[in-house]
């Protein structure tokens, strides 16, 4: 299964999770918060257009 099927099955816009995710996983530092970016925990910062 690709990245954005899983976005797709989780109701989560893949480009937008993308987007966000990218810039996000830079700052984070432990496996956890890493884990917390998966696009079932995902929980977008900014409000969708």
């Amino acid at each position: 299964m690709t990245l954005v099927s899983t976005c797709e099955l989780d109701g989560v816009n893949p480009e937008d999770y993308l987007k966000e995710v990218l810039v996000r996983v830079s700052n984070a530092t432990t496996p956890e918060q890493i884990a917390y970016l998966r696009p079932h925990n995902y929980k977008p910062l900014t409000a969708a257009a």
